[in-house]
């Protein structure tokens, strides 16, 4: 498979207004975590929408192994490759837990639409992985914040595209819950799968990212490990002043503290 699994070349994107996603040449490899970060209004949100085909860039193409044009395929071809997890997810009916994840098989069904042994696999695997399955029977209504986040996040995996795009998955999760989900979608992508997430915690990116896309007034202004973009002089400019970097007391990783 081409490690450069999804291509954007020259992608860019303009809303009514004045702002504008500015010529995006990106790509996201096979076996890759990315974290996404960037002040509020950057751009984040709308460049894994454009990613993951739910937006329509008005200029370049998205490339999937460097033959399959994203624009030309439908929904459902599309879903077969990239899982997308928005911020929020308005759920209309008081389905279950099950029901959720199970709906991330959809785009693999094929005749009536029954499931096999290895859509139901897939879901039983992904309620384990999200730690959901002991109230997989429980109606999504009657959930918190952070586990409505787990199981939108589990019917993503029971896709099992070979990318994901996730945003702010762990908002609404204590820092334990935080830390886990990071390490699971680590593993997944020692597997072969590519992971990329918008996040605000800068620290959670340089701590799990294996390459950060860092952006700035929807123009993605550096590129590359966490230690070539969790410096001081870069988020500054970024971010502006009150912050600092030091070094993570028990590991390599940096640090972002604010500065009273």
């Amino acid at each position: 498979m081409n490690n450069n699994l999804l291509e954007l070349n020259k992608v860019f994107f303009k809303y009514q207004e004045e702002w504008n996603l500015k010529d995006i040449d990106l790509f996201f490899g096979s076996s890759r975590l990315i974290g996404i970060i960037g002040p509020n209004g950057s751009g984040k949100s709308t460049l894994i929408k454009i990613a993951a085909g739910l937006l329509k860039p008005h200029r370049g193409n998205i490339m999937f192994n460097g033959s399959l044009n994203l624009n030309k395929l439908s929904r459902k071809e599309i879903a077969r490759i990239i899982g997308y997890l928005p911020q929020s997810v308005e759920v209309p009916f008081n389905y279950t837990v099950r029901e959720i994840v199970e709906t991330g098989r959809f785009p693999h069904l094929q005749g009536a639409g029954f499931f096999s042994a290895k859509d139901r696999a897939a879901v039983q695997k992904s309620l384990e992985l999200t730690e959901t399955l002991t109230f997989s029977s429980r109606s999504l209504n009657t959930l918190s914040g952070g586990e409505r986040q787990r199981v939108m996040l589990a019917s993503v995996i029971a896709q099992e595209p070979p990318i994901m795009f996730l945003d702010e998955p762990t908002s609404a999760m204590d820092i334990h819950q935080q830390t886990a989900i990071f390490k699971m979608l680590k593993d997944i992508t020692r597997k072969g799968v590519c992971i990329a997430v918008v996040t605000h915690d800068l620290n959670l990116a340089s701590l799990f990212s294996d390459k950060i896309v860092i952006l700035k007034a929807g123009k993605v202004e550096a590129c590359g490990k966490p230690e070539d973009i969790i410096t001081i002089d870069l988020l500054k400019h970024v971010y502006g002043e009150g912050i600092t970097v030091i070094k993570h007391p028990e590991c390599d990783s940096s640090m972002v503290l604010p500065v009273g």
